[in-house]
């Protein structure tokens, strides 16, 4: 198994009523898609829920609810990050936000994979579980919310000084995966 692998499982947390709502967007969307096909027109940023005028986002530092000690700052970091390097929203201040973001680590595992020829391990996987919802910051109402997960796997077989770079190089690893499809969620449409 290839020691630097990462990867992110989506974990849905849509009521029947929004999945509902959500087929309906997705016939409008394809709808719409066919009509002005042939003419040129390519729609810009396509959010269900997201008025098209909101161009500001927030990103709190998250919360975490977990076992393991200050990875929200990693965490938001890197998110907040992936924001700013996709730039269809601004990521600004709480008060002059359009969006905010919020997140909450719910979960934080990390487990041996395999054992070396002396029965030491030597690949771990760190698994990280986060609950994510956008909010109107005018009206208060949440717009979307779902769990992630980030998985990320790193070799054991060194010095404890490495280890720990390991560990967090492998969290960092995940944390950037799980932003990237964060932003990707939030403008596809789910």
């Amino acid at each position: 198994m290839n020691p630097v692998s990462a990867s992110i499982k989506l974990l849905p947390a849509v009521s029947q009523s929004a999945a509902v709502k959500f087929v309906r967007w997705c016939w409008c969307v394809a709808l719409i898609a066919l009509s002005v096909s042939g003419c040129g027109y390519r729609p810009g940023r396509i959010s269900p829920g997201f008025d098209p005028g909101i161009n500001s986002i927030a990103i709190p530092i998250f919360e975490n609810v977990s076992s393991e000690p200050l990875i929200e700052t990693l965490l938001t970091e890197a998110v907040r990050e992936e924001f700013i390097d996709d730039g269809r929203l601004e990521v600004v201040p709480v008060e002059r936000a359009e969006l905010i973001l919020r997140g909450k680590i719910t979960g934080y595992g990390a487990r041996t994979l395999a054992f070396d020829d002396t029965d030491r391990a030597s690949e771990r996987r760190v698994v990280v579980s986060v609950r994510v919802s956008v909010v109107e910051r005018s009206s208060g109402k949440e717009l979307v919310s779902f769990n992630l997960q980030a998985r990320s796997e790193y070799a054991v077989h060194m010095k404890l000084s490495a280890l720990e770079k390991a560990k967090e190089s492998a969290e960092r690893r995940g944390f950037r995966e799980l932003a990237e499809e964060l932003v990707e969620l939030l403008f596809s449409g789910l």
